[in-house]
């Protein structure tokens, strides 16, 4: 981990875990009631990733969850370090002391799996739909229903009010009860345009058809890289390499569930199958 002016600064508290390295001012570490708890379920979930994505994005130090003030969003991610707001810590811990698992932090530890070179195969640089926010949501999705067995009564707070009622749902439940319900079938429905929740929603209503495991070896080909550039230049192309990787795994054609839907797929490749 880079060292730099917060690393090291002596009113930070660090909690370790495997891959967790948690450091919050003493009176918001004093305000959660069983750190290890929590940092447990973030090193599972980091787990979770790294099997889904198929690397570890720091094999040499931990992930360090840092708290700074004035960070004028939420949370950030950094390639080694996530920033959490003073100002937001408080209630997310009372929610992690009700039996929360947080939405927030997992969502930003799933954007630290996004590495180069792989991610530049997948994520849009410019689009509303096919971009950093879209997938971290799907990771996160994957690795829940993932942990879900092992955390039976773990739940999460999401929504993005006021366009939406923020809900608490069980972490298995979130793919299709808020992107599925909430975003995917309004938008089949023509009541909603297409946005980063929708395509994520209905990635998930695929995922109910084909299971996990083509979108794990379609990560292994994003890790691969072994693609012509007129297959990813532009953002159109990357839903289209997207769709056509994860057809030829679940060894079924599945452009034209998705042109139907109204994504644009612009080419097919030639398929065994």
């Amino acid at each position: 981990m880079r060292e730099d002016q917060h690393a090291n600064t002596p009113t930070l508290r660090p909690g370790e875990g495997r891959h967790i390295w948690l450091n919050l001012h003493p009176e918001h570490w004093a305000r959660l009631q069983d750190p290890a708890k929590w940092i447990d379920f973030l090193d599972d979930l980091y787990e979770a990733l790294i099997e889904l994505v198929g690397t570890n994005p720091c094999p040499h130090g931990k992930l360090e969850i840092r708290e700074v003030p004035d960070l004028g969003t939420w949370a950030r991610a950094w390639p080694d370090f996530i920033e959490w707001d003073s100002d937001v810590i408080c209630a997310e811990l009372c929610r992690i002391n009700a039996g929360d698992v947080s939405w927030g932090i997992p969502h930003e530890i799933s954007h630290v799996f996004d590495t180069q070179p792989a991610c530049q195969f997948y994520m849009g640089s410019n689009s509303a739909i096919n971009n950093n926010e879209q997938w971290a949501n799907l990771k996160v999705v994957y690795a829940f229903e993932k942990l879900s067995g092992a955390y039976p009564g773990a739940t999460a707070y999401i929504g993005h009010p006021p366009e939406t009622r923020q809900r608490r749902l069980p972490i298995a439940e979130i793919g299709t009860e808020y992107f599925v319900h909430q975003y995917a079938q309004p938008y089949l429905s023509s009541e909603r345009s297409m946005n980063h929740d929708v395509l994520t929603g209905l990635l998930h209503i695929v995922k109910q058809e084909i299971g996990w495991e083509p979108f794990r070896q379609t990560f292994r080909d994003y890790r691969s890289g072994n693609f012509p550039g007129n297959v990813y230049g532009i953002d159109a192309q990357k839903v289209s390499l997207l769709v056509n990787l994860l057809s030829n795994h679940a060894r079924r054609d599945l452009c034209p569930r998705f042109q139907q839907w109204g994504v644009q797929v612009t080419w097919v490749i030639d398929r065994a199958f």
